[in-house]
């Protein structure tokens, strides 16, 4: 099945996850009992939605497909760069039956420096800020282009945040 994101996809992911965790993940003992799944600051992009998923295992930008876009033939695992404009992201393929093909990349696993939901929605939304602001001005272009570094990319937002460092 290959589904088209319309509409904001933040409940289905959701209600996705939350069966996940319940199902697939019962019994991991990498949850943090004091976070739940939440869908934050999904928005339209491009050819799709962009935002931030964080669930008791992990902490990953979702960029899923739009209603016009065939991502089907993409194969699960595969490493595609996508531009922002903070710079460029390395995301995986993934799939999952009532998503459809979706690209994630992996912010924060596992999740327990976070003590509070409203820490991780903090540090959610304070990574999307940085992310889709252009780089400043004063930096030459070549270097606005080149990959960005995960860990450089949010030890630089965190240190500013009071976020935990990894």
């Amino acid at each position: 099945m290959n589904t088209h994101h319309g509409g904001n996809p933040g409940p289905l992911l959701e209600r996705i996850f939350l069966r996940i965790q319940e199902e697939r993940m019962r019994d991991v003992p990498l949850l943090n009992p004091r976070l739940r799944v939440e869908a934050v600051g999904f928005r339209p992009r491009e050819d799709g939605w962009c935002g931030i998923l964080i669930t008791p295992w992990f902490m990953n930008l979702i960029q899923l497909p739009g209603a016009g876009a065939d991502c089907a033939h993409l194969r699960v695992g595969a490493s595609l760069r996508r531009e922002f404009p903070a710079g460029t992201v390395e995301s995986i393929v993934a799939h999952e039956t009532e998503l459809g093909h979706y690209l994630t990349c992996s912010l924060y696993s596992p999740m327990f420096e976070f003590p509070t939901q409203n820490h991780a929605v903090a540090t959610a939304q304070n990574v999307l800020q940085a992310l889709f602001e252009p780089p400043a001005k004063t930096r030459p272009p070549e270097k606005a282009r080149r990959p960005v570094s995960r860990r450089d990319l949010f030890r630089s937002l965190l240190s500013t945040s009071g976020a935990p460092q990894r």
